[in-house]
């Protein structure tokens, strides 16, 4: 099996998190049920993005040490 092609600027920009898992010893039927559910949330709109924490320019310290103490979701600087 082929390696995917990842859009990883696209992934980056989007604040995407892949994470993997290894399947190997999962049945089938436990696979085709995760891929229905996890498609049926997205569907639904279940899946909702990640809260984005907005700081002004002049208050970059403090969007860093956001960063650095794992601040759920976006920092943004707005620069405007």
């Amino acid at each position: 099996m082929p390696d995917p092609t990842l859009a990883v600027r696209r992934l980056m920009v989007a604040n995407a998190t892949l994470r993997f898992v290894l399947v190997y010893k999962l049945t089938t039927a436990i696979v085709a049920q995760a891929v229905t559910e996890i498609t049926r949330a997205l569907q639904a709109g279940a899946l909702t993005p990640l809260p984005e924490h907005h700081f002004a320019l002049r208050d970059i310290a403090a969007a860093d040490e956001a960063v650095e103490h794992a601040a759920v979701g976006k920092v943004l600087v707005d620069i405007t």
